[in-house]
């Protein structure tokens, strides 16, 4: 009865805090301290696991929202480089195309999974042409781009986190 997805969290919450209280007030010679530890333990373990649950969606809310800043600061810096770039190589097409190989479109429709991929390789073209442009240039581009792995990688964490939590969740709920 009590796994069903009918009772919701909250009505559970209140069922199992009025039987605790209930089975405290009316517990004449220590009767049912084994049910009030046991159901006691159960309860801080699940609605501990609860509280975990919603403290990381709101992490992985946040670490979203960065990933998210990063990635659209990573498409911008790459459409605003294309002009400099373009200017660079006017007289070697080929130079251009190793950094745009499918032109600016391909990062400005780039998906959160082909992002870092295509951006690093951006990147290791940067890094070969360096000597091209200011150290600033390339500096700020090295920047950003780790920004966004980095976020990126936190953000994916924070989905682990949650999942955990809700794995956990799974297992106390039985246990109450």
């Amino acid at each position: 009865l009590f796994l069903s997805a009918k009772i919701s969290r909250d009505r559970l919450k209140d069922f199992t805090e009025d039987h605790i209280q209930r089975l405290t007030g009316n517990n004449p010679g220590g009767i049912f301290t084994t049910i009030l530890t046991a159901i006691t333990n159960a309860y801080n373990a699940y609605f501990g696991d609860l509280a975990s649950e919603a403290v990381n969606l709101v992490v992985q809310k946040g670490k979203t929202t960065a990933m998210e800043e990063s990635q659209n600061s990573l498409i911008d810096l790459i459409s605003d480089m294309e002009g400099v770039i373009a200017y660079k190589y006017r007289q070697a097409p080929e130079t251009y195309q190793l950094f745009y190989p499918l032109g600016i479109t391909e990062y400005q429709h780039a998906t959160i999974s082909n992002l870092e991929t295509i951006s690093g390789r951006f990147k290791t073209v940067l890094a070969d042409h360096a000597a091209d442009f200011d150290a600033g240039f390339v500096t700020d581009y090295n920047t950003v781009q780790q920004t966004y792995v980095d976020n990126r990688a936190a953000q994916q964490t924070a989905f682990g986190n949650v999942a955990s939590e809700r794995s956990d969740l799974q297992t106390t709920r039985p246990s109450l």
